[in-house]
């Protein structure tokens, strides 16, 4: 994840990783997600054990409904989250120059 001001320095984050349609906003994925727990808990094995959190969403709910929702979990695990501010360091210094950032 980029972080480029540094403020998740030090802030230890777990996610999943989700794809969505390219030409729709990324604030939909949320709402997708729900929509599939909703999809599968309608279902036999749904109503059996049915989905609370969008953590068990992307855990237990099969691909199927979850690309009837234009939405596919890329991973069923939660993985760690690592924030970068996404410069490389320069060879001939060895030290990390921020171009970002002009220095008077």
């Amino acid at each position: 994840m980029y972080d480029p001001d540094g403020r998740l320095e030090g802030v230890e984050l777990t996610g999943t990783v989700v794809q969505i349609p390219e030409d729709e906003s990324v604030y939909t994925a949320v709402e997708k997600l729900h929509r599939a727990g909703y999809e599968f808990n309608t279902t036999k094995k749904g109503r059996r054990m049915p989905v609370k959190t969008v953590g068990e969403v992307c855990e237990h709910v099969p691909a199927r409904i979850a690309k009837e929702q234009k939405i596919w979990i890329r991973h069923k695990e939660p993985c760690a989250l690592i924030a970068t501010d996404g410069i490389l360091p320069t060879e001939n210094t060895g030290q990390r120059v921020d171009k970002r950032r002009r220095e008077n």
